[in-house]
């Protein structure tokens, strides 16, 4: 459709729119006002307006009317004027006494009829009245009413006196809304005064409002007047003397009173029973005057208090609080929080829906950091339900210390110090327990229930000083179980760090742990310290563990672990990753990562990975356990007096340690010179040992044993110290130590030479490939406590014990799940080595055999040698050279036998001889290759089945005798690619002779040349690659002897050069099995086989210049090039040469055929016209690569039929041309360039086995034999100069073919065309182009104004003048004559050839 109309049409109706809307606007102005006159609304009140009293009544309307409205009326003797019922704006200086409200509207049932309640709307309204008056005052007598703020901001009523006094008036309901209603008493009245004599005064509160009075009572009621509030109200009231004055209450409030106010500006905020803020907020803003606070309350719902960041609790240190009954509840004198962990534990909330602790019966469940206190003050008070009379009586455990009872954790608790205490709270956490100082059988304040962290974590816990010997999470258990709780450090600072005693027990000696610091008939399972631990109270003595201080009489620790530093700096000192001290008792499947030091200023220290001191026990009493445990830290005890430390334990008397390990560094320093320094990889000192049992431990203690300082005596061991026990009171079976262990005793540090037994204090000596087999304790199975030692040679796990006894001990072990916290990256490898190398000497000739059983290696030497281990490595100096000889004598498995540089020189013998039917893999390594020699015998005998992989192996072999092999094979012999890197190893093979004798299995393709001459004593350097392939890789390697054999690839051919310098490389030749002579050596066709070539040397270039025969000039099997002026005449049967190339000019005479090995070349110089060429051998005509590089190539004439009577670019090229292209023998062929003097190479390059054949010299017949007007173009079949006349020759512009009756010399390569006698006197030339590429259908004349040429089914003749013009189809009949005008003649002809004369010149063309 034509868009111009389109828009008129548009335009069109938006115009009649715009006219019918100003009709309906024209209508309206007319009869508007009428209409609006008779809707007209009353309008809202504005109390800026008012000058003198002010009524307020909703009555009926006048005139007999039925409905009711709000009238206002200004003065005593003012008129009604009814309004909307709505008052605004702000008067702030209020001085025409009372608003007299009253409703005249009588309602029925008004309790519930709420919504009937005529409503005088607040809409923004901001009143002051200054004067000590009331400021709305509810008529007495009257009907209910609704008062209500609405609008966007908040309405606020302030008075001097009564802000709303409802003395005898009515019913009334406030409603806030969502804006707000303040109601403020600033004088000494009350806010809202409700009062009766028997006429119903309710006051209900709805919606949002807020009632101060600063010096009396926010609300005050009388006589039956009542008060309550909706549910989903928000009322906060405060007051001087009280928020909420009177007895009448229909809802629950709470109230709180201060002993004085709380000045002025800070906040004052009810949360939730958890310290959360309600949404919105429920808050005050004190001030000099408030002290009671109250709001409406959901009832059985926990409150709490808080000013500013504190939390405020009552005189009975109630911190939650709640209602279960309407009316208001007030608590008194309310304060801050106390300012130490007991205190604050005092006020948890206690009872079945407890926010601090929960209680069910005998359960106890912990939910916060208050509650975890509230345990302690309980279990340090002695507190049970007999104690009536007390806030929380009725929760207290039923018996003293929680004695069959169970506390459990329900959340991971923070010690820190606690949300809402004050600033100056003390953050010293008070343990749970205590010891009765009174009586040693006093247990009443200990813990002695169970406690279940339920796989929580406690941090932050700090203690800094205590005025209890017993000090920990816990202070005393007796008789109690800990578990499944995780303690951990909440900051960087050490969490548990006790360095001061306020007062003292009398009792010198303090205990320790971040679980507890004593344990007395107790169990402690599953539970895991990461905190730092430290006692530095210098002149007490300290017993300091990660887990407890002191165990004793029976008490169990369990699947426990510790990751802190243990410290302990005092003046005697015990210290241990998991106890300080045990006794009588058991520590099962726990682990210490964490470093132990302990500083004993004047006494002795003890130190262990475990325990620093076990069991000074009795007779006739079972000594205490350590089983299945291991430590990683490092142990120091430096003390006055005797020091000991060990891996597990520092010193012992009765104790049986079993299936553990260690690996940290262990050492004890002494002051005193009258005393000692022990020093143990598991155990320190066995001082007066009654009865002690180490079996199955394992000590990989890397960084040493140390025993120093000043002092007398100083022992190290690897598994024990000092042993001081009684004959036969100690037993040790199956422990043993890292051979990687050097003991420090002073100033000299070395490797045991005595005790190394797996019964001795030093250990069996392990390995780190057999320790997996000494670890039996280790592997997978319900009964067994650790992992195995990994496939990545990690040490063993502790795994989670699934099932526990009666005593707290694990029975079951779980495959799949492990105890948490262990390092996963303790590879063996770090604390044990292997066994050292075998390092061949080089001043013997003996005889070394190697064995192979149970995964290690052994050799003995001579016959009589004692068998001893090394670590399957042959390693040697890179200029040492041995004489011995080696023999693998026996092997189990498979193993790998490592040479490391090794050079053997064997003088009588083999240097290498596997001696029976098994499998052995030979890996080399080093920076150098490894090097086999003999020379009495062959120099790697093999019976076995042996793979070589690594670096590489050069055998050599320099006996001249036809029994003297570099391999002598009657097993299986292979060569392997390294399994890392994918890489084959350089093996390779020098012989005077023969290099491999198989009569077994090789595994891989070898090929062996054996040169006709020795190289010079240094060697001579060869290199070898295979033919196939874009960018064959060049191996270049030096031989030492007549033969050299390598690995080849199956089926590949070879080439192979005499390598002078790196840039002068000789081609080598040689003879094949049949004595063919090859200069490409083919590989065997698969693996498994030798291919050998004799007779190897120098490929020697022969040049021919002048004329000379095949059979003297020398070049048979050589390479061959012929000058430019050279002529080599073959006259040689089976004359053969390995490459041929020609120079432009030279000739080849074939009077014998001659056979090409590998290449034939020959190149020209091509420029942009065309040159005719053609060769009795197919070659590959190629240009470089630069982008002017082009070769054009065509053809034709190369048949009598019709078809190919024309020129067509070359097959497999085009007119835009080509880099390369691939000429057939015995064809010609136009060839141009893109540019003047292009380099062309034309090369021939003969497959393995078939070599190029340049046939004998061949006889040319012309062209007499061809029908008239058919051409013939052929190439000179010979290498030679061809001599023939009445040919066609291309001219030197490239442009025709010239005919040629007298004699014409063609040289070789050279093209031409011929023809019968009949077309040679016909047509003297034959054009081949206009200069660019061939189209066969266009002929050059002579002159520019005579063109002829074929397109579109028709001949076309162009002269500039008038001219005679003659066609005569190729059978001899003309088909036209007649003269022609100038311009264009378009003759249409049927296909075939054409000969065409005019003014007296011929042409050929095809149509």
């Amino acid at each position: 459709m034509n868009e111009t109309y389109l828009s008129r049409k548009i335009s069109a109706r938006l115009s009649l729119r715009a006219a019918a809307r100003m009709i309906c606007i024209l209508t309206l102005a007319l009869w508007g006002p009428a209409r609006a006159g008779a809707q007209a609304q009353t309008q809202p009140l504005d109390v800026a307006s008012i000058t003198d009293k002010l009524t307020l009544t909703y009555k009926l309307k006048p005139t007999g009317s039925t409905d009711y409205a709000w009238f206002y009326k200004v003065g005593t003797n003012g008129t009604d004027t009814e309004f909307s019922g709505t008052l605004t704006g702000t008067n702030n200086d209020w001085k025409h006494g009372a608003i007299d409200i009253k409703s005249e509207k009588a309602i029925d049932n008004p309790d519930n009829n709420l919504d009937s309640y005529p409503i005088l709307k607040l809409d923004g309204l901001n009143l002051t009245y200054n004067a000590n008056d009331s400021l709305l005052y509810m008529v007495q007598n009257g009907n209910p009413l609704c008062i209500q703020a609405t609008g966007s901001s908040a309405s606020t009523l302030k008075g001097q006196g009564v802000v709303i006094n409802n003395n005898a008036g009515c019913d009334l309901l406030l409603d806030g809304g969502a804006a707000g209603l303040n109601i403020l008493g600033k004088g000494y009245s009350n806010g809202i005064y409700l009062f009766t004599t028997g006429h119903s005064v309710d006051l209900i509160l709805k919606g949002k409002i807020h009632i101060v009075a600063d010096n009396k009572y926010g609300v005050s009621m009388g006589n039956s007047a009542s008060l309550s509030a909706a549910e989903d109200a928000k009322i906060t009231a405060s007051g001087g003397l009280k928020a909420i004055l009177g007895n009448n209450v229909h809802s629950p409030f709470l109230e709180w009173r201060f002993e004085a106010s709380l000045g002025s500006g800070k906040t004052l905020e009810i949360k939730d029973a958890n310290g959360n803020s309600f949404d919105p907020a429920i808050q005050f803003t004190t001030d000099e005057k408030n002290k009671h606070f109250a709001i409406n309350v959901a009832k059985n719902t926990g409150y709490t208090v808080w000013l500013g960041d504190e939390q405020l609790m009552n005189e009975n240190k109630r911190t939650v609080f709640t209602t279960t009954e309407n009316g208001v509840s007030s608590f008194s004198k309310m304060q801050t929080l106390p300012i130490d962990w007991i205190g604050y534990g005092e006020t948890a909330d206690v009872g079945p829906d407890g926010v601090d602790v929960s209680v069910s019966v005998n359960n106890y469940t912990v939910k916060t950091p208050r509650g975890l206190a509230w345990i302690a003050w309980a279990t340090n008070n002695g507190k049970t339900t007999a104690d009536t009379q007390e806030a929380y009586s009725s929760y207290y455990p039923p018996n003293k210390g929680f004695s069959s009872c169970t506390v459990t954790l329900a959340n991971d608790i923070s010690l820190a110090t606690p949300k809402g205490v004050t600033a100056d709270f003390k953050n010293n956490w008070v343990p749970i327990g205590t010891y009765s100082y009174t009586s040693s059988s006093d247990y009443t304040k200990c813990f002695q229930g169970t406690f279940d962290g339920n796989g929580k974590t406690i941090t932050g816990m700090t203690i800094s000083s205590a005025s209890v010997n017993y000090v920990g999470l816990f202070g005393y258990l007796y008789g109690a179980i800990v578990k499944n709780l995780t303690m951990a450090d909440e900051g960087t600072p050490q969490a548990i760090n006790w360095k001061s005693i306020p007062t003292s027990s009398g009792d010198g000696n303090y205990y320790l742990g971040s679980i507890a610091g004593t344990v007395k008939n107790g169990k402690i399972i599953n539970c895991h310290n990461r905190c730092a631990v430290s006692f530095s109270v210098s002149d007490k003595s300290g017993r300091v563990g990660g887990i407890a201080g002191v165990i004793k009489e029976n008490s169990v620790v369990s699947s426990c672990s510790n990751s802190g530093i243990i410290k302990m700096e005092g003046s005697l000192g015990y210290g241990g990753g998991i106890a300080g001290k045990s006794s009588r008792s058991s520590i099962v499947s726990c682990f210490n990562t964490g470093n132990i030091e302990v500083n004993a200023s004047s006494g002795s220290a003890y130190a262990g990975g475990i325990v620093g001191d076990s069991d000074i026990g009795s007779d006739g009493v079972a000594p205490g356990k350590i089983l299945n445990c291991y430590s990683t830290g490092d142990i120091a005890a430096k003390g006055t007096r005797a020091s000991t430390s060990g891996g597990i334990v520092g010193g012992v008397q009765y104790v049986a340690i079993e299936s553990c390990f260690t690996t940290g560094t262990v050492s004890a320093e002494s002051s005193s010179s009258s005393d000692a320094a022990y020093a143990g990889g598991i155990l320190g000192w066995i001082w007066s040992g009654k009865s002690v049992t180490i079996e199955d431990c394992l000590a990989l203690n890397a960084g040493g044993v140390k025993a120093t300082g000043n002092v007398s005596t100083k022992l190290a061991g690897r598994i024990i110290g000092k042993n001081d026990s009684v004959k036969d009171s100690v037993t040790l079976s199956s422990n043993y130590a890292s051979s990687k262990i050097l003991l420090t005793e002073g100033g000299y540090t070395s490797a045991p030479a005595t005790g190394i037994a797996a019964d001795a204090i030093n250990g069996a000596s392990t390995y780190l490939d057999d320790v997996a087999d000494i670890a039996a304790w280790t592997g997978s199975g319900i009964d067994k406590a650790f992992t195995a030692i990994d496939a990545n040679g990690n040490l063993p796990q502790l795994k989670a014990a699934v099932e526990y006894n009666d005593n707290g001990l694990p029975t079951i072990y779980s495959d799949d799940s492990f105890i948490p916290g262990q390092p996963d990256n303790l590879a063996s490898s770090n604390y044990l080595v292997l066994p050292d190398p075998l390092s061949l000497p080089a001043e013997d000739t003996d005889l070394i055999t190697l064995s192979y059983s149970d995964n290690k290696w052994s050799y003995k030497k001579g016959e009589s040698g004692t068998p001893a281990r090394f670590n399957g490595t042959v390693k040697m100096d890179a200029a040492s050279v041995s004489t011995n000889k080696l023999m693998v004598a026996t092997v189990t498995g498979n193993p790998t036998l490592t040479f490391d540089q090794v050079t053997i020189n064997a003088t009588g013998g083999a240097a290498l001889i596997i001696d029976g039917n098994f499998n052995l893999t030979l890996h080399t390594t080093g920076d150098n290759a490894s090097a086999l020699r003999s020379s009495g015998a062959s120099t790697v005998v093999n019976k076995g089945s042996l793979t070589l992989t690594g670096k590489g192996l050069d055998i050599e072999n320099t006996s001249s005798h036809d029994t003297h092999y570099g391999l002598d094979n009657s097993g299986s012999f292979t060569v392997a690619s390294d399994p890392v890197t994918s890489s084959m190893p350089s093996v390779a093979f020098h012989c005077a002779n023969t290099a491999i004798h198989n009569a077994g299995t090789l595994g891989n393709a070898w090929m062996e040349w054996r040169f006709a001459d020795a190289p010079a004593q240094s060697g001579a350097e060869i290199a070898f690659t295979a033919t196939e392939g874009a960018d064959p890789s060049i191996t270049t390697i030096m031989r030492y002897n007549k033969t050299f054999a390598a690995i080849v690839t199956p089926g590949n051919t070879y080439r192979l050069w005499a390598v002078a310098s790196a840039d002068a490389r000789t081609r080598q030749k040689g003879s094949d099995s049949e004595g063919t002579a090859i200069t490409r050596f083919p590989a065997p066709a698969t693996d498994g086989a030798v291919a050998v070539f004799t007779g190897v040397g120098d490929l020697k270039t022969v040049q021919i210049s002048g004329n000379q025969a095949f059979s003297t000039a020398g070049c048979a099997n050589e390479e061959v090039l012929v000058k430019s002026d050279g002529v080599l005449t073959v006259d040689a049967d089976n004359a053969a040469v390995f490459n041929l190339t020609l120079e432009e000019g030279a000739q080849v005479v074939t009077t014998k055929a001659l056979k090409v090995s590998d290449t034939f070349a020959t190149n020209r110089s091509l420029g942009n016209k065309w040159t005719a060429f053609g060769s009795p051998v197919a070659l590959k005509a190629s240009v470089g690569d630069a982008g002017n590089q082009i070769l054009y190539a065509a053809t034709g004439y190369t048949g009598t039929d019709a078809a190919a009577q024309a020129w067509k670019d070359l097959s497999g090229t085009t007119a835009d041309g080509t880099k390369a292209a691939d000429l057939a023998a015995d064809s010609p062929y136009l060839l141009a360039a893109e540019a003047a003097d292009t380099k062309v190479a034309f090369t021939a390059t003969a497959s393995a086995g078939s070599p190029i054949e340049i046939p004998a010299t061949a006889t040319v017949a012309l062209g007499d034999a061809l029908a008239n007007g058919v051409f013939l173009f052929q190439a000179n079949p010979n290498l030679a100069n061809l001599t023939l006349r009445d040919i066609y020759v291309l001219n030197a512009e490239g442009t025709r073919f010239d005919l040629h009756e007298s004699d014409y010399v063609l040289k070789p390569f050279e093209a031409y065309i011929t023809a019968n006698a009949v077309t040679r006197s016909r047509l003297r030339s034959v054009g081949v182009a206009d200069g660019s590429v061939v189209t066969a259908n266009e002929i050059a004349a002579a002159t520019a104004a005579l063109r002829v040429w074929a397109t579109d089914g028709a001949l076309h003749v162009y002269s500039g003048e008038a001219a005679a013009l003659t066609v005569v189809r190729s059978d001899g009949r003309v088909v036209y004559a007649a003269s022609i005008a100038p311009g264009d003649t378009r003759l249409a002809l049927p296909s075939g050839i054409y000969m065409i004369r005019i003014n007296n010149i011929t042409y050929k063309i095809a149509l």
